[in-house]
């Protein structure tokens, strides 16, 4: 857990993480049984190394799966967000929407709220609300998200944190926002490290233990860790 009054988040390059999936650089996931991109198509890692076609996606930004749920969504940055409720072996388009900016298409759930979506796209950071069933306008509700200007990669750890990169622009650099209450406040959580190493940011993920890792286009990933209090004087 990161405490703002306490301690702050450092970083270091991380060249040797494995990277998962062809179809996107830099992709960092963790957990036993994997949706994975692969040249712009979703495959499911199975038991024993199978692996199953799901949807060929013509632009795939990114997809949420929790372990032991049916319930698999993924987006689609040229037509939007889709949820399958059998593993992958059909899909609904549940909201129409696209994403035209690089580093933006991202979508992430929290694990506690299983009906809660949230969705970074080129225009700004939505939440999807009820997302089990129905579509955006009948049934989902969409509700877009303030204090993150550029949203690019996301993640919610366990205890429902939210992490959102946002992205540089010609006057800001990036950062790395943190909301602990459903995204009605945020704040930056980066060093000048992060912020001079992380300039391309490609991918956001956390482990079980709450470690965030940042995979970037030119300096191979970031790990961001607490510092102690003795570290931090």
């Amino acid at each position: 857990m990161l405490i703002a009054s306490r301690l702050s988040l450092a970083w270091w390059p991380q060249r040797a993480w494995r990277i998962v999936g062809l179809g996107i650089r830099g992709s960092l996931v963790f957990g036993k049984r994997l949706p994975v991109p692969r040249c712009h198509q979703l495959f499911i890692r199975l038991p024993y190394v199978i692996w199953n076609f799901l949807r060929n996606l013509k632009l795939f930004g990114w997809f949420v799966w929790q372990s032991g749920s049916e319930y698999i969504y993924a987006l689609d940055k040229a037509s939007g967000v889709y949820r399958s409720n059998d593993y992958g072996a059909n899909w609904t388009q549940i909201w129409a929407t696209t994403t035209d900016v690089g580093k933006t298409g991202f979508i992430a759930q929290n694990p506690n709220v299983p009906t809660e979506l949230w969705v970074s796209k080129s225009d700004g950071l939505y939440k999807l609300s009820n997302v089990q069933s129905g579509t955006v306008g009948s049934g989902i509700t969409s509700a877009q998200i303030t204090g993150v200007t550029t949203p690019g990669a996301l993640v919610v750890t366990s205890d429902g944190t939210l992490y959102c990169i946002d992205l540089p622009t010609a006057s800001a650099p990036v950062k790395l926002m943190r909301s602990t209450d459903g995204g009605v406040s945020w704040q930056d959580v980066s060093d000048e490290a992060f912020k001079a190493m992380a300039t391309r940011p490609a991918q956001l993920a956390v482990n079980q233990n709450g470690r965030l890792y940042v995979s970037t286009l030119q300096n191979g990933s970031l790990i961001g860790y607490n510092l102690s209090p003795q570290m931090v004087g």
